[in-house]
């Protein structure tokens, strides 16, 4: 499966890549990103077309990160909550438990044959 997902990402890099390429002249005009708010104009400096595919992308990719960086504290500490109960029911489920005069735990006996 490792190789699979290897592959895959190396077919999209080489496919990005062959966009870039066959593209450069189109992604290298530059784009003037205008904003009319009522009596405010906002206007940015001409930025090439790349930068304003890549940014997002790379923006989101960064969110994606934090986000998944945070749920996966958050299941670490619902694991580790998980275990410590799991802990703790066993040791009650221990105490339940008939030991015999050897100290061995005694087995439990549901149903024996010929009764």
């Amino acid at each position: 499966m490792r190789f699979f997902k290897a592959l895959f990402l190396l077919v999209m890099f080489v496919v990005a890549m062959l966009f870039f390429v066959q593209n450069i002249q189109t992604l290298n005009t530059e784009i003037t990103l205008v904003l009319n708010v009522f009596v405010a104009h906002w206007q940015t400096v001409p930025l090439p077309l790349y930068w304003l595919v890549l940014l997002p992308f790379a923006l989101g990719c960064l969110l994606m990160i934090v986000y998944f960086g945070l749920e996966k504290l958050r299941m670490s500490q619902d694991l580790r909550a998980a275990r410590a109960q799991t802990a703790q029911l066993q040791k009650e489920l221990a105490a339940m438990r008939p030991v015999s005069p050897t100290g061995d735990p005694e087995p439990e006996v549901c149903c024996q044959p010929g009764q």
